[in-house]
C-alpha cells in the first residue's frame, strides 16, 4: 500500500494535555489532531480532508519550566491583583497598567497598600466609578417615584390607559429612559477595566523529539502534502519548530511479524501487538483526538482511544496494521 512517510526532529516540543491546568502536562507524542492541524495549514486547506495516520517517535529529556500566566478577569476586584484598561474589542490582551495591591487588605478605592502606575487614569477610574452610582442611584430614585405615582393613579380608581398620557406620566418616563442610557453608557465605558491575575503556572517541555509519521489518503492529497512538505513549520506550539529529516512514498507490505517497533508509539489496536516475549501488549492509555465538526459554533472533536508503547511486535495484520521495509510498523488511526 503506498503511503507518505515523513520524519522530523524538534529541538523542543510540549503537546499540551487539555484537562491540565497548573501543572500544563505534555503527551509524550503529539496528538492525531495537532499533526492532522499542522498539515492543514501547511497545505492552507480550509476544511477538513479525511486522512488516517501513523505516530511514533521519541523525546530525550523532559523539563518542567516555570511561566507565568496571565489571568484577565471580567470584573475588577477592590482588594487584589493589577487594576487595569483595555481598549474595547482589541483581540490581544493589550493594556494599560493603573494600578497594583501590593499587600493585604489593599483597597483600590481609597488607594490603601496599592501601587499607583498611571495616576491620570487611576483618577478617570475612580470619576467613572462615582458617576456610575451615581447614574444607578438617579435611575432608582426615578422608578420609585414612578411607582408611587402608578399606585397614587391606582388608589384613586383610575386604570393605565387613564393617566399614561398624562404630564407628569410621560416625564416620569422620559426621566428613566435618559438616566438607563448614561447609566449603559458609562457601564460600558466601566467594562474596559478589568482586574489581572499574573499566576506561576509549569510547563513541560519535551526536548531532542523525533517523530516518524505515516500517512494514508487518496493519491492526490497525499501528493498536495508532499508537494507543501516544507510548509510545515511547527507541530505542537507556534514556537515548537520542526526540521523535515525526509519525506518519502513507501509501500507498506504486511508480510514480516518479526519486526519489533523501533520508537514508542500510538497503538490503536491493542489485540493485534504483543510485547517481544510475547505478552499481552500494555501501556499508557490515552484518548486522543482526531477529528473535529462544528456545532452551535464549537469543535467538537472525536476522540480515539490509544496506548502509547515500546518493543512490541504484531501478532496480526488488518486493514490498518501494516509493516514499513525500514523496520516501522504503522499502525493507521
Amino acid at each position: 500500500m503506498k503511503t507518505l512517510r515523513l520524519i522530523l526532529t524538534q529541538s523542543q516540543a510540549h503537546y499540551r494535555r487539555p484537562e491540565t491546568v497548573d501543572n500544563c502536562m505534555t503527551y509524550p507524542l503529539p496528538p492525531f489532531s495537532t499533526v492532522i492541524g499542522a498539515i492543514h495549514k501547511a497545505c492552507g486547506y480550509r476544511e477538513y480532508h479525511p486522512m488516517d495516520l501513523s505516530v511514533q517517535g521519541d523525546y530525550g529529556a523532559m523539563k518542567q519550566e516555570m511561566f507565568r500566566s496571565m489571568t484577565v478577569l471580567n470584573r475588577v476586584e477592590m482588594d487584589r491583583g493589577t487594576l487595569v484598561w483595555m481598549p474595547e474589542n482589541m483581540l490581544s490582551n493589550a493594556h494599560i497598567k493603573i494600578g497594583k495591591a501590593i499587600t493585604r487588605g489593599a483597597d483600590f478605592r481609597t488607594r490603601q497598600n496599592v501601587r499607583i502606575y498611571n495616576v491620570d487614569e487611576y483618577h478617570k477610574w475612580l470619576a467613572l466609578r462615582s458617576n456610575l452610582q451615581q447614574a444607578a442611584k438617579e435611575t432608582k430614585s426615578a422608578e420609585e417615584e414612578l411607582k408611587a405615582f402608578r399606585k397614587e393613579q391606582e388608589a384613586a380608581g383610575k386604570k393605565r390607559k387613564d393617566y399614561r398620557d398624562s404630564d407628569q406620566f410621560l416625564e416620569l418616563r422620559r426621566v428613566i429612559k435618559e438616566a438607563k442610557q448614561k447609566k449603559a453608557a458609562l457601564q460600558a465605558q466601566m467594562e474596559q477595566y478589568h482586574t489581572v491575575e499574573y499566576i506561576p503556572t509549569y510547563q513541560e517541555i519535551l526536548f531532542d523529539v523525533k517523530l516518524i509519521i505515516h500517512l494514508q489518503a487518496d493519491d492526490v492529497l497525499l501528493q498536495d502534502i508532499y508537494t507543501h512538505r516544507y510548509d510545515i513549520q511547527a507541530i505542537g506550539r507556534s514556537e515548537d519548530f520542526i526540521n523535515l529529516e525526509s519525506a518519502d512514498f513507501i509501500e507498506l507490505d504486511q508480510t514480516d511479524k518479526s519486526t519489533v517497533g523501533q520508537h514508542h508509539a500510538y497503538i490503536k489496536d491493542i489485540d493485534d501487538f504483543k510485547f517481544e516475549d510475547g505478552r499481552p501488549l500494555m501501556g499508557t492509555r490515552y484518548l486522543l483526538p482526531k477529528n473535529y465538526t462544528i456545532i452551535d459554533g464549537k469543535r467538537n472533536f472525536k476522540d480515539v482511544g490509544a496506548m502509547w508503547v515500546s518493543n512490541y511486535k504484531i501478532k496480526k495484520f488488518s486493514d490498518s496494521i501494516w509493516h514499513d521495509p525500514d523496520g516501522y510498523i504503522v499502525n493507521f488511526v
